[in-house]
């Protein structure tokens, strides 16, 4: 499902999927584990997300990466909610995934 982000009274779809993780993964050479509190990271993620969620839907993505801080400056609190809703489907999606070993 794509969340949506709304700044300037535009609605911007946003996924933070896999792709999203990845592609900041590969860029900052950091793992989401090693994420900690610094905000800055998040204007990355927050990019990444949004290429994503355009992908999805097939539209456009009409910002500019510089306009990722001033977004999330208007949006925080909606990102961070998309952001913590997003963490917790994909541990679960990677718990649901674990293989079942059966005990001899």
């Amino acid at each position: 499902m794509v969340d949506y982000i709304t700044w300037k009274d535009e609605k911007y779809p946003i996924k933070i999927d896999f792709a999203a993780l990845d592609a900041w993964e590969e860029e900052s050479g950091l793992t989401i584990s090693q994420l900690g509190e610094s905000l800055s990271p998040h204007k990355s993620i927050c990019w990444f997300a949004l290429e994503s969620g355009h992908y999805l839907t097939g539209k456009e993505l009409t910002l500019k990466r510089v306009d990722v801080k001033w977004l999330l400056g208007e949006s925080f609190p909606t990102y961070q909610k998309i952001f913590m809703k997003s963490m917790i489907e994909l541990q679960e999606q990677l718990s649901d995934k674990q293989p079942v070993t059966k005990k001899k």
